[in-house]
């Protein structure tokens, strides 16, 4: 989730990054359609490894996101 405006958050997506599990769409809150939608691959793609990043403090303890 990357800040927009005000104190509104929006989703953001690597395509690098993402196998097309689902994993984002599923907990999606918001109604009546999800930010995201996951279409499968015709061909199973790897997924790039992430940059290594400091995590915030505090963050891992965070309720927010739900797995």
């Amino acid at each position: 989730m990357v800040p927009y405006e005000s104190k509104l958050v929006l989703p953001e997506l690597d395509n690098n990054l993402c196998v097309g599990c689902g994993a984002c769409e599923h907990p999606c809150p918001t109604t009546p359609r999800k930010a995201m939608y996951v279409v499968a691959n015709a061909v199973h793609l790897e997924a790039k490894k992430p940059p290594v990043q400091q995590l915030e403090e505090g963050a891992e303890n965070s309720k927010e996101f739900p797995f």
